[in-house]
């Protein structure tokens, strides 16, 4: 499945390490991850916004992280599943949290 990663890019200076986390997790479980983290800087919000959610009309699903309800751009996307019908689920259903035995 193609999976479009969806959370809270503005105000976060470490977006892109936690996307790349997300995408690798994704590529694990065997899907192709799609994300906007990686577009360079420069564009407007409403650019940022047109490639987002042509990513999301490609993907099969989308999965939120838990900080999505902290971004704007997120809550667009979220939005944009329940007017469309388009597929989504949180992150953290995908993924097996490791305790500590210690």
């Amino acid at each position: 499945m193609k999976i479009y990663i969806a959370g809270k890019v503005t105000g976060d200076e470490n977006y892109r390490k936690k996307f790349a986390v997300a995408a690798k997790t994704v590529e694990a479980l065997g899907h192709i991850p799609l994300t906007s983290s990686c577009l360079p800087s420069g564009l407007t919000e409403a650019d940022y916004m047109k490639v987002s959610l042509a990513l999301i009309e490609c993907a099969d699903l989308v999965l939120f992280l838990p900080d999505y309800t902290r971004s704007e751009g997120a809550i667009v996307e979220w939005l944009w599943c329940q007017k469309t019908g388009q597929p989504w689920d949180f992150f953290a259903n995908w993924v097996t949290v490791q305790e500590d035995d210690e």
